[in-house]
């Protein structure tokens, strides 16, 4: 299943993992949505085996997305779907990750989020994370005040324009 943020956003890695997975003997079925909303409620429902999202940490907490996707302790508030049901690691990736919830040292945290991820990642493997996703930006000469930033929702358009 892919669709976050959209479809569109993450091709062609959708294909290039249908290859890659076909190479050991896995064949995936690629379905796309256009949007977020109708991938929201393809987790909703429960559909699908396989879900590629681009996640933006779009937040200085380094437990934001692991805490929003896949915690399932104490109420996490505001998830807009409900990825724990489809992919929580379990009882041990939360009982690694609650300490990082309340810790105040910013060193302890990133260690138990480290070690949550670990657990998710590498013991469990519920989680395959993809790195090397580019934004790529196209302008002409003209466009001023264009600043990229790794987390797509904090580039700031407000301060984009156009010279004369």
């Amino acid at each position: 299943m892919s669709g976050f943020p959209s479809a569109e956003a993450l091709r062609p890695i959708p294909t290039f993992l249908q290859a890659q997975l076909k190479t050991i003997g896995i064949d995936v079925e690629v379905v796309e949505r256009p949007d977020s909303s109708s991938y929201q409620a393809l987790i909703t429902s429960g559909g699908g085996d396989l879900y590629l999202e681009q996640g933006n940490q779009n937040d200085a907490n380094v437990g934001f997305l692991p805490t929003l996707l896949f915690f399932t302790g104490a109420a996490t508030g505001g998830n807009s779907a409900p990825y724990q049901s489809l992919f929580a690691p379990g009882l041990r990736f939360d009982e690694i990750l609650a300490p990082s919830l309340t810790e105040p040292d910013s060193a302890t945290v990133q260690q138990q989020v480290a070690d949550a991820m670990h657990e998710a990642i590498d013991v469990q493997a519920v989680i395959l994370p993809i790195a090397g996703v580019f934004r790529t930006y196209g302008t002409s000469a003209k466009v001023v005040g264009l600043v990229p930033n790794s987390s797509f929702l904090n580039v700031r358009w407000e301060s984009v324009g156009l010279t004369a």
